[in-house]
């Protein structure tokens, strides 16, 4: 889950050049989108043309060194093993993720209160120019996570028809589990609370909202 990532310096070098990287860009990114009480954000902007620029600058060279690499290597790893994990719940893949994004790609985990340690997950996928595959994704989604038992109810939450999925939670653990999943925008969103998903819903739809309660203007991610 999105709290065990361990390499947080790494991850704070990496969001730095990730975030001078989109600063030229117009399109939505997710810390305008993410609530401020996010406390776990990676972002990997444009991914297709994330390699080339990385190996033009010095963040790039530093990879290279040999003390550096490793540690950031293991930082993609955890992010892997996120989406891997969540696959149960979520029915996406990896490969999946790699398949219909057109930007960037991120994941995020957000306190469902201030102040408080229940915290939910969320993965946002850039699908401006995509959204013919994500839907169909989102067909793929539906029938696996159909196979797995879990029950489909259909809302509609700021306009958009999001699908809320039901099902058990893995043995020896007793409960149940949701998984939301929408397209919204230029973003397929996907999380694990209904509270999350309108709230990044209703972000994405208002041009005018304000950066006050975002991430972005957050003092974590300061």
């Amino acid at each position: 889950m999105i709290h065990r990532f361990s390499a947080v310096s790494a991850a704070f070098l990496l969001s730095i050049f990730l975030v001078e990287f989109c600063s030229g860009q117009t399109k939505q990114h997710s810390e305008l989108l993410l609530p401020s009480t996010t406390r776990a954000w990676i972002s990997i902007p444009e991914i297709d043309d994330l390699v080339d620029a990385v190996e033009e600058t010095s963040f790039g060279q530093m990879l290279e060194d040999e003390n550096i690499s490793p540690f950031v290597d293991d930082l993609m790893e955890q992010v892997r093993g996120w989406l891997d994990e969540k696959n149960i719940q979520f029915g996406l893949k990896i490969e999946d993720v790699q398949n219909v994004h057109s930007g960037e790609v991120c994941v995020a985990g957000i306190l469902k209160t201030e102040g408080g340690i229940q915290h939910s997950s969320v993965l946002l996928i850039d699908i401006t120019d995509t959204r013919g595959e994500a839907q169909e994704l989102l067909e793929k989604i539906a029938e696996t996570l159909a196979e797995r038992g879990a029950e489909k109810e259909s809302l509609q939450i700021h306009g958009v028809q999001v699908n809320k999925w039901t099902f058990e939670r893995p043995s020896p653990l007793t409960g149940k589990e949701h998984a939301f999943h929408a397209l919204a925008g230029d973003w397929m969103v996907t999380c694990d609370n209904e509270n999350t998903m309108s709230d990044i819903i209703e972000r994405i739809g208002a041009a005018d909202a304000s950066e006050a309660t975002t991430l972005a203007e957050s003092d974590v991610f300061k």
